[in-house]
């Protein structure tokens, strides 16, 4: 009765009634769990849920046709925990994670195969990013979700005062004034996609402890004129700046998924080159501050990575894989390029990662580099806290001699902007500076041929690109307004040259 209450759809189920001549109703994956629940009291005809064939398990919905998945949910492919976000809206993102992490979901192939494979314990485990074929069928241990449910049954008593851990998901409500800001940060907008500067600081996806995040807001902040809200494409970390851009169509974004898996899968091909004539498809630069100076000027990093879980299961970490063989280690490559030397011992680069992996620019500069990027205390506590008694060091010895010395004039003055390199404690200084993607306008009218479920990446390479440029956070500005005025005219021109961006762009 308690799983009943906490997670109606998950108590209540019913096997999905399409076949492959049949659609799955876009009601089946809303992701507000009282609009789920309200449809469902609704149809009592028809019904789309689940059907609990063992004790032991709670059985998912079949993964729909290629074409429904791309109609409904705005892509061609489906990985294992979105499908369990979609499904289960009421489980925060924490909690399905932790049910990865736990092993406690599994996946059948065929949906004829459900009774026999439950109950002989034939279930294959599945990982988070699995990609689901049509048919198949997730698998969650009942005594996991169970679990949940009584913790969050135990949380209900600890009154307002009390700490309450965010097992399930929260429902944030932008106000007007969230809307007029999230519309503030709109670079570029048209009939197919939607691209903003995301601020540091907002979450992309809402989560345990997340307030407000971008999710929340593509509805009331971005849908404008649409009666559907535009979808998210990509991701970027929570204090990563920069260039996003979203789908404003379930064609659009289907298109943009596409391309985005097409980059990496050509920079992992054994006979992809990495090189700036490979795929003219979507590319990013960043720029980023780092601890310390390369060796060379401009490098490749070829450093595969793999997740490793931390603190009992609590939480996880990305690190370079040594054994690249391994089954978990997924190939990443970055191209990097000095730009300049900042003050106290970082460095400016230009980041290009050929591959779109989690972390993948802080761990291959922390890691592969041994130079961590300002700000990112995850991936480099140690070195942040040498830095900073160096800097502090380094102060002391120069106010030492000022005070001595004769006074001299036109000496530079350093503004403390809050989470710049000259504060106690930098923000994170990894900015998402560049986006080049090709034209959706001009990519449906070339009616680009599918190869196994993919837009063919030679269509891509014929398509002219749109170029948008992202101007730098306050406080990585503010780190930017060190270099001398000569080298960020020259660096900044060089940068708008190469890329074909007409017109100035500030910082």
């Amino acid at each position: 009765m308690l799983l009943a209450r906490r997670f109606p759809l998950l108590h209540r189920p019913r096997q999905l009634a399409f076949s492959s001549s049949q659609s799955l109703s876009t009601d089946a994956l809303l992701l507000d769990s009282e609009l789920l629940i309200k449809k469902e009291e609704e149809a009592t005809t028809a019904e789309a849920t689940l059907t609990d064939y063992s004790a032991n398990w709670v059985i998912l919905p079949p993964v729909p046709r290629v074409k429904e998945l791309a109609r409904v949910v705005g892509q061609s492919e489906l990985t294992a925990i979105k499908w369990i976000t979609r499904c289960c809206p009421e489980i925060s993102h924490t909690s399905i994670e932790k049910l990865f992490r736990t092993r406690q979901v599994r996946v059948c192939s065929s949906e004829s195969k459900q009774m026999e494979e439950a109950n002989g314990a034939k279930l294959k485990r599945v990982t988070r990013k699995d990609v689901l074929p049509e048919g198949s069928i997730l698998y969650l241990k009942r005594f996991a979700v169970q679990q949940i449910a009584d913790k969050v049954e135990a949380t209900d008593a600890v009154d307002d005062g009390g700490r309450k851990p965010s097992l399930m998901r929260r429902i944030y409500k932008p106000t007007q004034d969230d809307i007029e800001w999230a519309r503030e940060l709109v670079l570029h907008l048209d009939d197919h996609i939607i691209a903003i500067n995301k601020p540091m600081g907002l979450s992309v996806q809402g989560g345990s402890g997340v307030g407000r995040s971008l999710d929340d807001l593509l509805g009331p902040a971005y849908s404008f004129d649409y009666d559907d809200p535009p979808k998210l494409v990509h991701r970027l970390d929570k204090d990563t700046s920069g260039i996003m851009v979203i789908g404003r169509t379930q064609e659009s974004t289907a298109l943009l998924h596409d391309m985005f898996r097409v980059k990496t899968a050509s920079a992992t091909s054994s006979d992809h080159k990495h090189s700036e004539d490979g795929i003219r498809g979507i590319k990013r630069k960043y720029f980023a501050l780092v601890i310390g100076t390369p060796n060379k000027r401009k490098g490749r990093i070829v450093a595969p990575l793999r997740k490793i879980v931390l603190d009992s299961g609590t939480s996880e970490a990305i690190v370079v894989a040594h054994d690249s063989n391994a089954e978990d280690a997924l190939e990443a490559v970055t191209e990097y390029r000095v730009l300049g030397s900042s003050l106290n011992g970082c460095t400016w680069l230009e980041l290009h990662p050929y591959t779109g992996r989690k972390h993948q620019l802080r761990v291959h500069c922390a890691q592969a580099l041994g130079m961590p990027i300002l700000g990112d205390y995850k991936y480099g506590r140690q070195v942040h806290e040498r830095w900073l008694n160096e800097v502090k060091e380094d102060v002391n010895s120069t106010e030492e001699q000022q005070n001595t010395a004769p006074k001299r004039r036109n000496l530079p003055i350093v503004t403390d902007v809050k989470g710049s390199v000259t504060s106690e404690r930098p923000f994170l200084h990894l900015h998402s500076r560049l986006l080049a993607i090709p034209k959706i306008r001009e990519l449906k009218k070339k009616k680009p041929k599918m190869v196994n479920g993919q837009v063919s990446k030679e269509k891509i390479a014929f398509v002219d690109s749109l170029r948008l440029l992202a101007p730098l956070p306050p406080h990585m500005k503010a780190s930017w307004n060190l270099l001398p005025p000569t080298m960020k005219k020259e660096l900044h021109q060089q940068f708008v040259e190469k890329l074909g961006i007409k017109g100035e762009c500030k910082n």
